[in-house]
């Protein structure tokens, strides 16, 4: 049966991704949405230099966005973290849409916006994490109902978050887009969700995730 929705919540979803240290849940009451964490080393190789590895993958990417990957050399640290975060963006687009690997990622060209700083988050730090936003053109085409943002993790991590219009969820079985109460939403108000201020993740250890009577049995046998 058709589960019963919240007002608030009429088109909930979520996605999920792991990579390096991290495992990431976000959700979106409206839009849709998908998530993305790009881990350190992922793009390197112990046989080949970084130059080999993005010419293996240089197929994924636009001239534009390997324009502004190689803006950051001659440190190739610099320039695997522009790698990752453009590769990042890429995955929590197709991850929203729910095409995922059958979309040809070369068709889709991100632009990197200028870092603001959002809120600290006491769980984390007590700095600033550094947001940016970015911009998407699919076959040169502007997707202004979108939007994207990118910020840091610990260990060098990067996470990107994308959230779009229910109209464009890939969904072959249509079982996925029934579960929406309000799939067609006017320009309007795309444009109001769009403009909800990003909320900052919340960091919770494996610890935190269990059960009270759990606990003691998990720090035993981690120790």
């Amino acid at each position: 049966r058709e589960p019963d929705r919240h007002a608030d919540l009429p088109n909930w979803n979520f996605n999920v991704s792991h990579e390096g240290h991290f495992v990431a849940l976000a959700s979106e009451p409206v839009l849709l949405c998908g998530v993305d964490v790009a881990a350190p080393g992922q793009v390197r190789s112990k046989n080949r230099t970084l130059q080999e590895q993005f010419d293996t993958m240089s197929s994924y990417f636009t001239v534009s966005e390997w324009s502004a990957i190689r803006s950051h050399g001659p440190d190739e640290t610099a320039m695997e973290c522009c790698f990752r975060k453009h590769w990042s963006l890429k995955e929590a687009f197709t991850k929203a849409r729910g095409d995922g690997i059958a979309f040809e990622l070369h068709r889709c060209e991100f632009s990197l916006h200028n870092a603001a700083h959002a809120p600290p988050s006491p769980s984390l730090t007590t700095d600033a994490t550094a947001i940016e936003s970015a911009s998407l053109k699919v076959e040169g085409v502007s997707k202004k109902h979108w939007r994207f943002d990118v910020q840091s993790l610990p260990d060098n991590h990067w996470i990107s978050v994308s959230r779009g219009p229910p109209t464009e969820a890939i969904d072959a079985l249509g079982g996925f887009r029934r579960t929406f109460a309000r799939e067609m939403l006017m320009p309007d108000e795309i444009e109001i969700q769009l403009a909800r201020p990003e909320v900052r993740f919340e960091f919770k250890q494996i610890i935190d995730l269990l059960p009270r009577d759990r606990r003691e049995a998990y720090l035993a046998a981690a120790s």
